[in-house]
């Protein structure tokens, strides 16, 4: 599907590609999400980056809900609120924006002890990743101990730097999920 937005600054037109599937995820949009072009733009980048990690798939179910897990850690990243993972209880599941995370995380992994090792991975990711870019009018980055935590153990070893910066970027995550 192709969504083309009018910009309000110019008379040309900005189109976004992604599967009509997925076009009304975020009905409503979310208030922290300012325009239905941003929510657009949010879409198309999780078609984009689904289809670059994972060129060719199977089982287009999970591949959907991979492309949600993304939509998910974009809007976590957007709007730099803290994820608070206490909130999970098995009978209270954690609804992130308009989705069920653990739903997609099992339409995406399954269930057993991989899939929730994987499952765990992705919510110290939000955690982090929305720790990160929070933005509570204090200097950028330097907001709360678990951040001053994360950054000064980055530092401690190699070992601990690519074990973080891994989790953080998902990498050892989207391999699980491609496979």
């Amino acid at each position: 599907m192709t969504l083309s937005i009018p910009s309000t600054k110019s008379l040309l037109k900005t189109n976004w590609h992604f599967p009509s599937c997925i076009l009304h995820d975020l009905d409503p949009i979310p208030s922290s999400i300012p325009s239905p072009s941003i929510k657009a733009e949010i879409l198309a980048c999780a078609f984009e980056y689904a289809r670059s990690v994972i060129p060719s798939y199977k089982n287009y179910s999970r591949y959907l809900a991979f492309m949600r897990i993304i939509i998910i850690g974009t809007i976590a990243e957007f709007k730099g609120e803290p994820f608070d993972p206490s909130t999970y209880r098995k009978d209270a599941r954690i609804l992130y924006g308009s989705y069920d995370l653990d739903e997609i995380l099992t339409g995406l992994f399954g269930d057993g002890e991989k899939a929730e090792e994987m499952a765990r991975e992705y919510k110290t990711f939000l955690v982090v990743t929305s720790e990160k870019t929070r933005g509570d009018g204090k200097e950028k980055n330097q907001r709360s101990m678990l951040f001053e935590h994360y950054r000064n153990t980055l530092s401690i070893s190699p070992k601990n730097w690519f074990r973080l910066r891994d989790c953080d970027a998902l990498c050892r995550f989207t391999i699980a999920a491609a496979l």
